[in-house]
């Protein structure tokens, strides 16, 4: 595994005055991205890495239902057949229909109990490896009454000691997207965390 900075100037209107606590002020938009185009509210530590399971660590929580088997996972998102082309092929050579079982199979393998797919383990490795992910690290983050706080790029992990979503404010994951907060405050009337897209 290595680690290195991706370094983006944040923009002054989005920071509170001390660094450590972060504020989307009311009725505005900022982003958490790994986008080179854009700024991201707080620089991300791009880590990388060639082992899926040591992937899966940082993205899937080891408590999570769904990955822990707790959740029966859904069926019809498992790859339709078993994995046909061993732990070496070249990528032009794959069927739709065999780029579409790597997909599913690196969404159980990641997010739910992989043990279904451990044969595709090679595969996704072949396919996909290195691995990225953006870590985000902020002591407190909040987004204000009517801000929006999206979460792109790079599948991300966000970590903060608290995080406050004001009344009709919303964190919008538009990749797959891992929060670990040690106090959470949601006010009432519309402040929403969303869903995370589970995709590689």
């Amino acid at each position: 595994m290595s680690v290195s900075a991706a370094p983006s100037p944040p923009r002054p209107a989005l920071l509170a005055a001390m660094l450590d606590h972060l504020v989307v002020p009311p009725g505005e938009s900022a982003r958490l991205t790994t986008d080179p185009t854009t700024v991201s509210l707080v620089s991300p530590e791009i880590r990388h890495t060639d082992d899926v399971d040591e992937f899966r660590a940082w993205l899937c929580p080891p408590d999570d239902p769904l990955a822990s088997g707790r959740v029966p996972f859904p069926r019809h998102l498992l790859p339709t057949r078993s994995w046909q082309h061993g732990a070496s092929f070249r990528h032009e050579e794959l069927t739709a229909r065999d780029r579409e079982d790597l997909r599913r199979a690196a969404n159980c393998y990641l997010f739910g109990p992989r043990a279904l797919v451990a044969e595709y383990r090679a595969a996704l490795t072949h396919c996909y490896a290195p691995f990225a992910a953006a870590f985000y690290h902020v002591r407190r983050l909040e987004i204000s009454a009517g801000a929006h706080l999206s979460v792109d790029g790079h599948p991300a992990v966000v970590r903060a000691e608290e995080l406050s979503i004001r009344r009709t404010g919303q964190l919008r994951p538009r990749t797959a997207f891992r929060l670990d907060v040690g106090h959470l405050r949601c006010d009432r009337d519309g402040s929403t965390v969303g869903t995370s897209t589970k995709e590689q």
